[in-house]
């Protein structure tokens, strides 16, 4: 309930509407169409990024500085080395799951001409179950000795073919889409950025290089000998097991696809890169904690000013995003010093404006309700009813960002209906973030001694909660900031003074579980001041009965 006053911060103007270099129908935009995109050396003509994100700009500023010939951190041409991961980082990997995976359930269940084997069979009918209801079985194990096993002994063209043809089918859960057009046009933008500046640009993946090599070598201008991935065998057609120290290649011979080599992820990327390159990334991009080795192998010891990207699946609106993983890889980014690149945030589309998502929300947890007893929603703190003694140790807590980079603690499933909430305000061209979250009592008390040193003890009685009387302490209250043309608005004075901005807001929060928990007409009830700024945490369905009644929580419970 109390606001910090800060300094105004200018966080650059707010983004132009979106503007694309081809046309959408109603359909994705065709893989034609995906290798048309260009950004020029300048970086002047990206279309698809939000110019004021901090992602964008630490990305052009970089290459800015390093191709300066002038600058004592320019690096010659024939040392830019960037390297992408593939999955999740410039390519779907939700629409249900990787594209491997995808294949082998595609050939193993649904290829009439392809009779699989026995383990191959159960592997794939574990893998679709589970991507049906993840509760219903446990998840599969590896893929790699499976996707060998399918595809073995096809030759080269062979399985070729049969990559480009699956690559026509649809993804499940975006409209309008195949897999072999569901890349991030964003990051698509970047490659070709990155291109125009003279980088040789590789692609180390998890997936199968073959695979790779078909998704996006000629869409995406990178050789087929800049693309490492998974290996499987690869054999002459009359060798059987005869080991390759052995065999000599006949002249009736040809190659065919034999069993699991050797998966690439984690340091094996950086030995892969080390053997096949011969020169360390001064730019790396991934997405998962599977490519944290090939990140800090770039970013450290580099004799060359370098950089490491990291993609956040948190967009839950245009993309199948995951929260939980999203801030994970947050907060993994920022151990390691990783620059963080958010779909949601950074990206003024992803796959174009007219594919929309259609798979259904996630589960969510379940509405207050007395279902979760780990969490007491409806816990009723202000200045004349304590938090209960025992509620701060039994309190769960995740550690969370906002966009400027402030790091809070927050109760999951808050903070789940708060992102849902804010997605939403930001389809109404409305910017909210998070201010000021969980408290301690420990840390309440530091803030009462802070404010009344500052701002005296009138301010205090009026804006600060005594220690251990506070909403702040439960986890469930919400501070927020609002951002208007490009500025930060946080100081009391001035959000009240966003009268228009807050009766867009106030209505919509009850959909998404949150009360005004001091509005204005309540004060003798509440004990404090209007605050259209905080929001409580109750769940929907106890949120629609308060607000649709008029009601503060003081009345409701009574």
């Amino acid at each position: 309930m109390v606001k910090s006053f800060k300094k105004k911060l200018l966080i650059g103007a707010v983004a132009a509407m979106v503007s694309c270099s081809f046309a959408y129908g109603a359909e994705a935009a065709s893989r034609a169409e995906i290798s048309q995109i260009a950004v020029n050396q300048m970086g002047s003509n990206f279309k698809y990024w939000n110019k004021d994100a901090a992602s964008y700009q630490a990305l052009t500023n970089y290459v800015k500085d390093i191709t300066n010939k002038n600058s004592k951190n320019y690096i010659p041409e024939k040392d830019r080395v960037a390297v992408f991961d593939m999955d999740g980082t410039i390519l779907c990997e939700t629409a249900p799951y990787y594209l491997g995976q995808m294949l082998i359930v595609d050939r193993t269940l649904h290829d009439k001409n392809y009779k699989p084997k026995l383990d191959d069979a159960k592997f794939a009918r574990q893998l679709e179950t589970w991507l049906k209801d993840k509760s219903a079985v446990s998840k599969p194990g590896s893929s790699s000795p499976h996707f060998a096993s399918v595809f073995s002994g096809m030759t080269a063209p062979e399985y070729d073919a049969y990559v480009k043809n699956f690559m026509k089918k649809p993804v499940t859960g975006l409209s309008n889409m195949a897999w072999g057009e569901a890349f991030y046009l964003p990051m698509v933008e970047v490659i070709k950025y990155l291109q125009a500046n003279k980088f040789a640009v590789y692609v180390v993946s998890g997936s199968e290089r073959q695979l790779v090599r078909q998704l996006v070598s000629d869409m995406l201008a990178i050789p087929e000998g800049n693309i490492i991935g998974t290996d499987m065998e690869i054999l002459a057609a009359h060798q059987g097991d005869t080991d390759g120290l052995k065999y000599m290649y006949r002249h009736d011979d040809y190659l065919v696809r034999g069993g699991f080599q050797h998966k690439n992820l984690q340091m094996n990327k950086v030995t892969a890169i080390a053997r096949e390159i011969g020169k360390q990334p001064v730019l790396a991009f991934g997405n998962s904690k599977d490519d944290a080795s090939m990140l800090n192998y770039a970013i450290s010891g580099n004799k060359y000013k370098s950089a490491a990207f990291f993609v956040l699946c948190d967009d839950q609106t245009r993309e199948l995003g995951d929260m939980d993983k999203a801030e994970k890889c947050r907060q993994l980014a920022m151990q390691n010093g990783w620059h963080t690149i958010s779909m949601r945030d950074d990206f003024k589309t992803i796959y174009g404006e007219k594919i929309k998502r259609t798979a259904a929300p996630s589960p969510a947890k379940k509405d207050i309700a007395a279902k979760d007893k780990s969490v007491d929603y409806m816990v009723f703190v202000n200045k004349t009813h304590k938090l209960p003694d025992d509620y701060e140790a039994k309190l769960p807590l995740i550690t969370v960002k906002n966009s400027f980079g402030k790091v809070f603690q927050i109760e999951p499933e808050t903070y789940q209906h708060f992102e849902q909430l804010r997605t939403a305000l930001k389809q109404k061209g409305i910017q909210v973030e998070l201010d000021s979250v969980y408290r301690s009592v420990a840390r309440q008390k530091e803030i009462v001694a802070e404010f009344t040193q500052k701002y005296g003890a009138d301010y205090v009685k009026k804006y600060v909660a005594v220690p251990g009387y506070s909403e702040h302490h439960t986890g469930l209250a919400v501070d927020i900031c609002l951002v208007v043309d490009g500025k930060i608005i946080d100081d009391n004075d001035e959000m009240i003074a966003q009268k228009e901005i807050f009766a867009q807001i106030h209505p919509l929060l009850a959909e998404y579980g949150f009360i005004l928990r001091y509005p204005q007409g309540k004060e003798n009830l509440t004990g404090y001041s209007y605050e259209p700024w905080h929001f409580r945490y109750v769940g929907q369905e106890t949120a629609k009965k308060i607000s649709g009644a008029g009601l503060v929580m003081e009345e409701y419970m009574k």
